[in-house]
């Protein structure tokens, strides 16, 4: 390792309230439909204090590169992370997203306005009444979180455009 890594303050202190995050981190975004280990990575870079490696992940999460490897692309290509360099290392090194909290309120917008959209189209469809309510119930449901979805993403656009 180079002088400039080591002298690097540990992304991962030994701290059983820190672990205890990340798994806590593990679960939560598990009911976003990422697996175990991608709710990790995610909340080993939300407390990481610089950029960390798939080796260091891999490592520090006790889990195979292959299985960091997979879930990076996934997160990337969510727009959960970025790529950066750090000087005079050659591997590749990551970071949660300056608007990953963002793109998450989306993930989960989207995901109810998918669901709301096909109630509304095959509720129609439906002859049985007691059926029909449910279906009803479920609409009025996912739109009242549609809404609230809508106002949290412009909350939170406020909010991360306010310093702290």
């Amino acid at each position: 390792m180079s002088e400039g890594a080591s002298s690097q303050p540990d992304p991962l202190p030994e701290s059983s309230a820190l672990l205890e995050l990340i798994d806590k981190a593990a679960g939560y975004f598990e009911e976003y439909g990422f697996p175990r280990i991608g709710g990790k990575m995610i909340g080993l870079l939300l407390i990481a204090s610089r950029p960390v490696s798939a080796e260091e992940m891999a490592d520090l999460l006790q889990v195979s590169r292959s299985s960091i490897t997979t879930n990076l692309k996934t997160l990337d290509l969510l727009g959960l992370i970025e790529q950066v360099s750090v000087p005079s290392q050659r591997e590749e090194y990551f970071v949660f997203s300056e608007d990953g909290l963002h793109k998450l309120l989306e993930m989960r917008r989207e995901s109810t306005s998918e669901l709301l959209q096909t109630v509304r189209e095959k509720a129609e469809l439906v002859q049985d009444e007691q059926v029909c309510q449910r279906l009803e119930r479920l609409r009025s449901w996912l739109q009242m979180l549609d809404e609230a979805y809508d106002n949290l993403l412009q909350a939170w656009q406020q909010r991360s455009e306010t310093p702290p």
